[in-house]
This record gives structure tokens, sequence and C-alpha cells, in this order.
């Protein structure tokens, strides 16, 4: 990781973005300090091996790979960061759950809750350039298949929709065995949207590799705990990993697909404004006949 991206984000941030590239130790370590910041700044790194069943070599490991020079400069970061928040009356994301004994008038709150800290939490490891690279392959595709099934299939048709609004030739395959068939008959002029938030939906992962393999560049909308998926993507967009006890991850990570969604879209608008407020205008006045 970069040193100078290193320093101006928070330990957290930098924990999560290199997730995937950890090792499985390493990723043990991760867990942990993730989970009890606070008490890293009071144990040794070698009771942290022993809580986080692993050796300091690996933690060691853990360290280099997220941009730090030691374990000492780790604890000065995650000291430096709690500060922070502290001074800022922002503490650490606390999940909110839901349980069965939950009254419906405090629902409203709750889920408004999880869905803030669900979006915060994806904008502490949503990495910008990446965005604007995804936003560079889709503008310059030929063809921008869009996968997702279950309840990516959602996200997938929102995606599409946009991007026909603004010229952009874009197809929606939910069903494995269409994705297959798409994904065979790319080239490398092409890009596919793949929309997964566990990352481990095997005809998702299985449709990205045959597209992979077509030469299609590939981007991903997945959590950053996601693994499989991650082998074949060109550009990752990464959202948070927020669950809770109750109904899982479903309805935050709708929320967190279609909110990158808008992003890509945005930044297309911005990347050619003219053309695409002039597309936009064309369909509006075909499609007015249309409304009662």
């Amino acid at each position: 990781m970069d040193s100078n991206q290193t320093k101006n984000l928070l330990y957290s941030q930098n924990i999560k973005m290199a997730y995937n590239e950890l090792r499985v130790s390493e990723k043990k370590v991760a867990d942990y300090v993730l989970k009890n910041p606070q008490e890293i700044l009071e144990i040794s790194m070698l009771e942290l091996a022993s809580k986080a069943g692993t050796s300091e070599p690996s933690i060691m490991r853990f360290i280099r790979s997220i941009g730090y020079s030691g374990y000492n400069d780790l604890k000065l970061h995650i000291a430096r960061d709690l500060g922070k928040m502290n001074r800022h009356d922002h503490s650490p994301l606390k999940e909110v759950k839901i349980d069965k004994n939950d009254k419906i008038e405090s629902l409203p709150a709750k889920i408004v809750s999880i869905t803030s800290s669900g979006l915060q939490q994806m904008l502490e490891i949503l990495d910008p350039q990446e965005l604007k690279r995804a936003i560079g392959l889709i503008r310059t595709a030929r063809i921008v298949d869009v996968y997702g099934v279950g309840n990516s299939a959602v996200i997938a048709e929102d995606i599409t929709h946009k991007l026909m609004r603004i010229g952009i030739c874009s197809r929606t395959f939910s069903d494995p065995h269409m994705q297959i068939m798409s994904a065979c008959n790319l080239c490398e002029k092409d890009v596919v949207i793949a929309i997964s938030h566990s990352g481990k939906t095997k005809d998702i992962i299985d449709s990205v590799k045959t597209a992979s393999e077509s030469g299609a560049k590939i981007i991903v909308i997945t959590n950053y705990l996601a693994v499989e998926i991650m082998k074949f993507a060109d550009v990752k967009l990464l959202t948070s990993s927020y669950e809770t006890s109750f109904f899982s991850e479903t309805m935050v990570s709708r929320i967190m697909q279609l909110s990158i969604v808008d992003m890509i879209y945005t930044g297309l608008l911005l990347s050619d404004y003219d053309s695409s407020v002039e597309k936009i205008d064309r369909f509006h006045e075909a499609s007015s006949n249309k409304q009662i």
C-alpha cells in the first residue's frame, strides 16, 4: 500500500482496503484489531498473537501489508484515529441489532441507524480511484453487461436502466445460463459489472470467470471480505460487510449497492455532461406521451 495513502486514511480503512490480499493468518490479526482497537493500545505483540490465534511474524507481515513500519507505528495510528473520533464526538460505529422483542415504534430509528452505519462504513473503504476507473471503462465500452442474482438482480436492472438513459448499450442478466451465454460472446471491448454482496455466489463467479476469459473487463461490486470473486476483478468497488442479527445484510447491502450505482451514473454524467443531458432530454421527450 502506498505510504502517502496510508497516512491519509484511518487505520480501519487501511485494513479493509488491504483485507483481500492478506494471508489467512494475517486476516485473523485484522479481524481482532478491527473488533478491539482500544485493547491493542494496551497489549504486547505477543499477547495479540495469542488472542488472535496466530504468530508474531504473521502480525509483522500484517502490519507491513497495511502500510505501517511496526507494532508501535500501528498503535500510534490507532491512538490517533480513536482520539480524532472522540474529539469530533464520533465513537466507533456500533452495530444496531433488531430482534424479535423490538416494538414497531422503535423500527424507524433503528432502520435509519443501521443504514447510516452501513453507508458510513462503506465510505471508509470505497476507493475513489477505482470508481474513476470503472467510469472510464464503462464510458468507452462497446457493451456493458450486468450480472446479478437474487437480491442483486434488482440492482443490476437499475444499473442498466441508468446506463441506457445516457446512451450506453447495456443489458441485464439474472439467469445464470443467460449470464454464461453473454460471457461467452463478449470481447476485449466489453465490460461486465458483477454484483454480489457475499462474493461467494457460484453462478456469478462462474459467469465472471468466463467473461474474463473472453477478454471483457470486470467491475465487481461486493463487500470487502469477499475473496473468490475478487480473483477476476479489474476494478473493485467495495461496500462494508455490515450485518444485523435479525435479517442478515440484505436491506443494508441493497442500499450500499444502489449508492455505488448512483456514484457511477453521476460520474458518467459529469464525464460527458452535454452529450448525456442531450440524451436524457431526448428520452424524456420521446416518453412524455406515456404519462397520464
